[in-house]
């Protein structure tokens, strides 16, 4: 039935009865799929913790638009802010994008191996192959400028 059949065609209060359980067993349904999936999501943050040094991967759930997953800290060369939108680029050279900002993004990943190098950027410290004064180098041939408000903090986690 469409939409502007429901409107223009006259209904029984039987009939008008019928078409709203089904719209109500639809739209139950459809909330009782989030709910298992909000619980499923929440039983996973309480199980996550960034500074535990076992914790090997985080999982992202996506908005309705993009898909839940989870994301291996090893695979990951580094995040980048695109405007509105984190983008994590993996060492298999495929990126993946994310309605978030980088600051709530980085919180989910441990901080002794993801260390922010300017506004935009987050590199995993364990796929970088060179500093030159300003700039750091990564394992794909991308560089990046280190700012100086970031620069002391990245020196220090070199030095460990």
């Amino acid at each position: 039935m469409g939409f502007f059949e429901f409107f223009y065609t006259p209904f029984t209060e039987r009939e008008l009865n019928g078409i709203m359980g089904k719209i109500m067993n639809i739209y139950g349904s459809y909330n009782a799929i989030d709910h298992q999936l909000a619980q499923r999501m929440e039983e996973e943050n309480l199980k996550y913790n960034a500074e535990d040094p076992t914790q090997k991967s985080v999982f992202i759930q996506g908005t309705r638009n993009e898909e839940s997953i989870r994301i291996y800290f090893d695979n990951v060369l580094y995040l980048k802010k695109v405007e509105n939108q984190v983008c994590v680029y993996f060492k298999e050279g495929y990126r993946k994008y994310f309605h978030s900002n980088l600051k709530m993004f980085h919180a989910k990943f441990p901080k002794s191996k993801f260390k922010k190098i300017n506004r935009t950027v987050v590199v995993n410290m364990d796929n970088v192959t060179g500093v030159m004064k300003n700039r750091i180098l990564i394992a794909d041939n991308s560089s990046f400028e280190i700012t100086r408000s970031f620069k002391k903090a990245f020196k220090e986690s070199l030095s460990k």
